[in-house]
């Protein structure tokens, strides 16, 4: 037989049974998420995760949402630290627009139950196709947000279809991409060459035939993606000097091709680094600019050889370009400077000096010399020497010398007529 209960067993049973209030009297923390949007006639996913909870612990979750419909608006679901609610909106019964969901979580006791939790999301019904126009190029994947690509490169545009629940796994799809509201052309994908930097808009139209039991018919969806090619950078000129006598400093312009803006640094070498040690560099803390002409200037204390790694990129370079530069800083001697410059041009001002010196002498002493001409030929009458040439000499002289021979000749015949012999007065008669 069972004893009686008595006043003091109560106190402790009532103790007991309030004990759990006291330890677990905190709200939990909640996450609430859904696989949403959701398509009309499919079914759409609610989680309800207890951050932290103890394991072991059995939570009532009450979901309760906005929707306008015939059906009841709020759902009781036992679960442990996470709760799932599968609910169908009818696209017959409910339309289409965002709506909450609101949940709250529950310790439950023997007689009573307290709140630990709360938490809310927003969903998305909707009567058309729910996906998205899916870019690759290069075999990356292009961010949904990301509207620029590369020219000169083949564009494979895809869709994806959200489907979480199934609702179109054996639906028969197809698909219409238009390029700038051209010719439609039809396929699962399209593939586009982008020649020129303007903007584009990709347009596709996708019609499922939904064949399940419960539910039949046509659902349609329109996307639209915008394209903004952009030319990538494909080279880089660099003007200036390489090879630098020491104590110069070293300044290069460069430039290059591609689509603004662009991000750049460059970095410095010995001057055994190779193309394979540049390959994959990157800039810590990028210059910007609109413009892809800047220069690059540097001063090397030591003479050698280094390597300048110029390393430039716009919004659609994968990988940034590199343009590795060799730079020689050569040492240059007193001893060669002597040798090369300095004799020669003193030798040169030497030779200047002496040939000036030479023309001045010659000059001084043409001029303190005076030509005295005399004339032996006492036969002439005329005493006034005429001053000749070489030729008017040679001549008069030719012309004296057969004068006189013939004078020679008449002398020779005979004495002069009327000439009387010579007579020595001191000789005896």
């Amino acid at each position: 037989m069972t004893p009686p209960l008595t006043p003091s067993k109560c106190f402790r049973l009532a103790v007991l049974w309030t004990l759990p209030l006291l330890v677990v009297g905190y709200e939990y923390q909640l996450k609430v998420t859904d696989d949403g949007p959701a398509i009309l006639d499919s079914t759409i996913t609610f989680t309800a995760e207890v951050v932290d909870a103890p394991k072991g612990v059995l939570f009532l979750y009450t979901f309760r949402h906005n929707v306008p419909g015939p059906e009841a608006k709020e759902h009781d679901v036992r679960a442990g630290q996470t709760a799932k609610l599968h609910l169908t909106f009818t696209s017959a019964e409910y339309r289409s627009g965002v709506y909450d969901m609101d949940v709250d979580v529950y310790r439950e006791y023997f007689f009573s139950k307290e709140k630990v939790a709360s938490g809310s999301c927003q969903f998305k019904l909707s009567r058309d196709i729910v996906g998205k126009i899916v870019v690759i190029q290069d075999g990356q994947t292009l961010p949904e947000d990301q509207t620029y690509l590369s020219t000169n490169k083949t564009t494979k545009f895809t869709f994806e279809l959200h489907d979480p629940s199934g609702f179109f796994v054996n639906s028969s799809n197809s698909l219409a991409w238009k390029m700038d509201h051209g010719a439609s052309h039809y396929g699962q994908s399209l593939q586009y060459n982008f020649t020129d930097t303007k903007q584009h808009v990709v347009s596709l139209v996708v019609v499922a035939l939904v064949t399940k039991a419960a539910i039949q018919g046509v659902k349609i969806g329109s996307f639209s993606r915008e394209i903004s090619p952009m030319d990538p950078i494909t080279s880089v000129h660099v003007d200036g000097k390489l090879w630098l006598r020491h104590g110069d400093v070293v300044s290069l312009q460069v430039s290059c091709n591609g689509s603004s803006p662009y991000s750049y640094c460059w970095k410095y070498f010995p001057g055994n680094t190779t193309s394979n040690d540049t390959a994959n560099l990157t800039c810590d803390e990028p210059v910007t600019t609109n413009i892809c002409q800047f220069p690059v200037v540097h001063y090397f204390p030591q003479d050698g050889a280094y390597l300048i790694a110029i390393v430039i990129k716009n919004m659609v370079q994968q990988k940034p370009y590199v343009k590795n530069m060799e730079v020689h800083i050569y040492d240059v001697s007193r001893k060669g400077l002597l040798s090369s410059i300095v004799l020669p041009i003193t030798c040169s001002l030497l030779a200047i000096v002496i040939l000036v010196t030479g023309a001045a002498y010659h000059v001084h002493t043409v001029g303190r010399l005076h030509v005295e001409v005399a004339d032996f030929d006492f036969q002439r009458a005329d005493l006034n020497l005429v001053e000749q040439t070489f030729w008017k000499r040679l001549l008069v002289s030719c012309r004296d010398s057969c004068a006189l021979a013939r004078r020679s000749d008449s002398l020779s015949e005979g004495p002069l007529v009327g000439a009387k012999p010579y007579v020595d007065s001191d000789t005896p008669d």
